[in-house]
Order: structure tokens, then sequence, then C-alpha cells
């Protein structure tokens, strides 16, 4: 349902909508009408627009552009509470068509400029052909797309930042990749200002795919996020138009002379972040009929499951927007896992027992949840053993067995591989228990009494050899007199 009336331009040729942005609360609004003639032929301007709970209504005056044509509001970007807009004037004559990029802001009663023009590099750069506004209205990209540093109409894009007094750019030129890419007709920012999405609509080789490249925001210097994403064959012109996710991670690409479903009917694709590159997110979304243009103009929600796609050229160049949803229906799955121990999830926390209720939801390849249930098995090898000196009998049963020396290393003692375990010699002694696929070594076990053994007076009483054979000697040297019994047991 139409929310009020219709916004109509000032008056007839002014193009007014040629750009258009929008407040996050969907209560601001503004238009760009770059061939208005206020303050000259075609110098431009931009309205904004407020809605009063019943229509809209013009919030402050005209933002004219600065001199005759100047195209001012060609491109246009808002701050998400609506209350700084960026506006673009891509043939401004500071330095020849050089172009540039005036940033306003509502001081309570009009739109006043917030620092300086910020002027392109060289003549003949275009730039402020494509504007983007971070949330805060703090950041702003602007695509320069016939820069030459890197070759003839290469293109760039430059990110600046307020310091609080002016405009400062924001680390390196993001220039285009070779000459004739026009790199930075189309521009989007995330959120935060530390990731930018730019077109290049005739690069991606001699055949003009075109492609869209990412830039992220390391702390000193843009570096790619990930591959190219080119354009699906030669003239697709892929990238003449890009919208970004507020997150950074998803972003919507137009390309205009895709011929899939009839020639020049244009197309769009989305693409996300997995982590490691960008992977399409659903199907292609076509344009409906030949020479469509869909894609010219695209819009990606915050959360970026909801794209807005303009074809200027549907049913003989009426032109329509279709606005899709992404089906995003969860995926449901059970992660199951046997260990011998304790075990971290992919939730952070380490289960030290059996498990199978607990559940987490992360996102799958395509951005929708995946409700993962934890169906965890932990064999636990019972490795206590009974001490009957000089037996030693492991709990454990229908396990393998192997009995070791404590005293020399936890060395192997051949032959020691049943449950059971008898000492010859006084020792400290361990099995080691195999089962289930686990393996768990015992605490070691003292043996104190094979052979016979010492009487426990001490230097009173001493019996050697110990064991004996045969012979065995006895002395005593209590000085008391008397009848003493002695009993030796084998």
């Amino acid at each position: 349902m139409q929310r009020g009336i219709d916004i109509d331009g000032e008056w007839a040729g002014n193009e007014s909508g040629t750009s258009v942005s929008m407040s996050s609360d969907g209560n601001t609004v503004a238009i760009g009408a770059p061939y208005n003639q206020d303050n000259g032929t075609i110098s431009g301007h931009v309205r904004i627009y407020q809605w009063n709970g019943s229509g809209w209504l013009q919030k402050g005056g005209d933002i004219d552009g600065e001199a005759a044509f100047d195209y001012s509001g060609y491109s246009v970007s808002m701050s998400s509470d609506g209350n700084t807009v960026a506006i673009g004037a891509y043939l401004n004559d500071s330095v020849d068509s050089a172009g540039h990029v005036r940033i306003y802001q509502w001081n309570g009663n009009s739109w006043g400029q917030k620092g300086t023009d910020i002027d392109g590099e060289a003549s003949g750069d275009c730039s402020g052909w494509s504007v983007s506004m971070n949330s805060d209205g703090n950041t702003v990209a602007i695509g320069a797309r016939l820069n030459d540093n890197v070759g003839t109409d290469a293109g760039h894009v430059r990110i600046y930042q307020w310091n609080g007094n002016v405009w400062v750019q924001k680390g390196n030129d993001i220039d285009g990749e070779t000459a004739g890419d026009q790199s930075g007709f189309s521009v989007s920012m995330s959120s935060d200002g530390n990731t930018v999405a730019v077109g290049a609509p005739f690069g991606a080789g001699f055949g003009i795919a075109g492609h869209v490249r990412i830039y992220q925001w390391n702390g000193s210097v843009w570096s790619q996020k990930g591959n190219d994403i080119d354009g699906e064959r030669d003239h697709d012109q892929s990238g003449s138009s890009v919208s970004m996710s507020s997150d950074g991670n998803t972003v919507a690409i137009g390309a205009i002379w895709n011929n899939d479903s009839g020639v020049w009917a244009g197309h769009v694709r989305i693409y996300q972040w997995n982590g490691n590159g960008w992977v399409q997110k659903g199907d292609d979304i076509d344009g409906e009929a030949d020479e469509n243009f869909s894609g010219t103009s695209v819009s990606l929600s915050s959360n970026g499951n909801t794209v807005a796609i303009g074809a200027p050229w549907n049913a003989g160049t009426a032109g329509h927007v279709r606005v899709f949803e992404f089906d995003c229906t969860p995926t449901i799955g059970t992660d199951i896992i046997t260990v011998c121990d304790s075990y971290t999830w992919i939730d952070g926390n380490t289960y030290t027992a059996n498990n199978n209720t607990t559940t987490d939801t992360i996102a799958n390849a395509v951005g929708c949840d995946s409700v993962i249930t934890l169906d965890l098995t932990i064999n636990t090898v019972d490795i206590s053993v009974t001490n009957t000196s000089p037996t030693l009998t492991a709990s454990a049963s229908g396990a393998t067995y192997q009995w070791v020396d404590c005293n020399n290393s936890y060395a192997v003692i051949t032959g020691a591989t049943n449950q059971s375990f008898t000492a010859t010699v006084n020792g400290s002694y361990a099995v080691i228990v195999s089962e289930s696929s686990c393996v768990d070594t015992s605490n070691c076990s003292n043996i104190i009494n094979t052979g016979i053994l010492e009487s426990s007076l001490g230097s009173v009483l001493t019996v050697y050899p110990n064991p004996s054979i045969n012979k065995t000697v006895i002395e005593y040297s209590n000085p008391k007199t008397g009848q003493y019994a002695i009993r030796i047991l084998d």
C-alpha cells in the first residue's frame, strides 16, 4: 500500500527520483533531481521529505547544486537517523568536471554544509557518480568512475571520515584493476563504514562482463576481502548497481545486460561471505522480459534477506520495481560425536558426560538458521584395580589388558595381558586398559609381600635369605631371656 501521495519533482524535466535514499526508520527520504535548474542550467538539487503521520512534508529548503551543469543529486546517500545526507555532483567544475560531493547536516532548522567540498582528484574524474554513507553519517565512500590513476577510465573509490572538524581520506585509493573498468560506477558501504563494495561494470576482461570487489578496512589500509565477483558472461555489465547488507557480509549485484531470460533483460545475483569467499545466495533473479535492464538499481535490506530491484524499461519504458524475499527455511541436523574423554563442542562448552539434548543455532552456507543437536557419547574406561596382594585385578571386564612396571618407566611386562596379574617381585604395577577404541592407564598399585616377610621386630629378628630354598637362617638379637615361638609360613 502506498504511503502518502506521490512526491513530484519541482519542474518538468527535473528527473526527480534519479537517486533516492531513506533513513532506517523509513520516515525521512532524500530525493535527487539532477536536471533541476534553480541555480543554473541542470545545476541539480536534492529535497528531503519527512513523514508527519499523514503525509510527506519537505524538511528544510532545497539543497541546490553549486553551479550550472553540476548534475547535483545524481547520487545521494542518507545516514541512518536521516539527519545527514551526502550529495554527488559528478560534473562539478572545480577542476573541469572533476566532480564533487557535499555533506549536509540538519541543525534543527535547516540543512547546513558539514565540512568543505570533497572534490575529485583530477579533471574528468566524475567523482560523485556514486556515493554511500555509513550509518552514523561520519564515513562516506565516493566513486569516481573515470579516474585515470592506473589507466584511462580505470576509475577509483575514495573513503572519507569526519574527524570532528574536516573530512579526511581514510586509507588508500581503491583503484580499478585496469584501464576501462570504470571502477566506482557503483558503491555501497556497510553500517560501520569498514566494508565497501565497488562495482566495475566494464571490468573482468575485454568482454565487459563486469565485476564487483569487496574491500575491508584492516586498521591501516583497504584490502580486498575474498575473490572478485565476476559477471556471468561477456557484456553482462555486472556491477552496474550494488547494495550491501548492514554487516557487510551480503551483497546484491545488478547486471543490466544479462540475457538469461531475454535480450538485455538483466538480472541480480546475491552473494554471501562464508568465512573464506563469496558464494551465491539463492538463484539468479532474472528480468521479466527483453530490454527490461533489470538491476539498474538495487537495494538490499539490513539483514540481507530482502531485495528491491529496479527495471526502468519494463512495459515499454514505463518501468517497474520488484521486491524479493529470501526463503530462509532453517535446516536441522544432529552432530553425532563419540569420544573417550571430555569434549568441547561448537558452542564453546566442554562436556564430561553423555548428552543428547543440547542444541546450537548457527548460520548455514546461505545465511539461514541451522539448528544442530548434540548427540555425544563418552566412552569412559574403567581403570580401577582391586589389590589382593600379590594379585592385582582390573575391574573392567571384556577389555584388552597390558600390565606394566611403574618402577621401570612403565615398561611392558611380557605375557601379562590377562585381567588379573600376580606379582612375583615386590614393586609398583599398573594396567593399560583398551575398550571401545579408548585407552587409559590405571594408577600404580604397590605389592610388598611377595616371598617371606621379615618380622616387624626389625633389627631384633632377622630372616635370610628371603626368599629362600631349602635352608633359612634365623638370627635373634633380643637380650632378654625366655621362650619364644617362631612360625614360618610358605
